[in-house]
């Protein structure tokens, strides 16, 4: 009797060392869970409008060379100017002339 119980036992260990020394295979399943994330994504467009803007701001400006003369009766004048700015741009210059009492503008000449 107590050999079949020292039998018995040693079969009960062998399993047991067999069952846990064993590595257990890997079984995948699926599982089903509530998507709750939300995603973020950014499209670049391109940008097809045009957009004009114009401002009146300071130019930094150089007088290079002027001149004025009469040619007949008619005054000349001429002056050129340099940009010193460190921006480039379109700008307008307007300028008064005073002539024997007579002011001439661009439009218009004032006596």
């Amino acid at each position: 009797m107590i050999k079949k119980i020292v039998i018995g036992t040693v079969v009960t260990l062998v399993a047991l060392l067999i069952i846990c020394l064993v590595p257990l295979k890997e079984v995948p399943y699926s599982v089903t869970v509530d998507y709750q994330d939300t995603e973020t994504y950014y499209v670049n467009e391109p940008y097809e409008e045009t957009e004009t803007y114009t401002a009146a701001v300071p130019l930094d400006y150089k007088v290079v060379d002027s001149d004025e003369h009469i040619e007949g009766t008619t005054p000349v004048v001429s002056v050129t100017v340099q940009n010193t700015d460190s921006v480039s741009a379109t700008f307008t210059i307007r300028f008064s002339i005073k002539f024997s009492g007579m002011t001439i503008t661009k439009s218009s000449i004032n006596i």
